[in-house]
């Protein structure tokens, strides 16, 4: 009985040793959402219609055995609009959209645990575009109010992540959780118009932080092809 179980501890541990992604290899990553949901409100005549679509490729290289660098970038779109009604048309009307491209560097390290699981722990630098419109407007006042806001991100991360592989040339990767520094620019124009009166306003501002951000944004599914 003993020898049995030092038998099938050997070999669990030759598994852990010899599982690697080797060193040459190619790899393509992408992760993708879409999201779409419509509601409506009796109590207070109300529609809402909300879209959202992000994908975010990378392409890497093993330059030694579990050991790798790529580029990774992104793109992601959301737009909201809402309706709010009175008597039989519409008095008011709520418009949004938010626009987001990313680019950067990354390594990734893994450690397997058995020939087709690995944890893994990948450090990037990336810059970060956002620009977010808002307009709200009225037909009982004739007014509108717009909002534009642009923001530039600088920022390195630490992030931690699973990976498992579903064949020799796939893997399904999860990650949740992110350590990191991050510079902002930000610029915000404002622009009211109204019967009698119209103006236009810009406010900026810089910040940095650095912090550990485990909210849902810092959680990703995608999936990995190795050739």
């Amino acid at each position: 009985m003993k020898k049995l179980t030092l038998t099938v501890l050997a070999i669990i541990l030759a598994q852990i040793c010899n599982a690697q992604l080797q060193s040459g290899t190619w790899s393509l990553t992408g992760a993708a959402s879409y999201s779409n949901s419509n509601s409506k409100s009796k109590d207070f005549p109300t529609k809402n219609r909300n879209t959202s679509f992000s994908f975010k490729p990378s392409i890497g290289y093993f330059i030694k055995d579990n050991f790798e660098v790529g580029i990774i970038g992104g793109y992601s779109e959301s737009n909201n609009k809402r309706i709010n009604y009175f008597l039989n048309g519409p008095i008011t009307v709520f418009q949004s959209s938010s626009k987001i491209k990313d680019g950067g560097l990354y390594t990734r390290y893994y450690k397997f645990l058995t020939d087709n699981f690995a944890l893994y722990g990948q450090l990037d630098t990336k810059i970060h575009s956002t620009t977010e419109t808002s307009l709200n407007t009225s037909t009982h006042t004739k007014s509108s109010y717009k909002t534009k806001e642009s923001y530039e991100y600088y920022f390195a991360s630490l992030q931690p992540g699973l990976m498992l592989m579903l064949s020799r040339k796939l893997s399904l990767n999860v990650t949740y959780g992110v350590l990191g520094y991050t510079h902002s620019k930000r610029s915000i124009n404002y622009e009211v118009s109204e019967p009698y009166f119209e103006s236009e306003t810009e406010d900026n501002s810089t910040t940095s932080n650095f912090g550990l951000n485990l909210t849902s944004s810092s959680s990703s599914i995608g999936l990995s092809f190795y050739f």
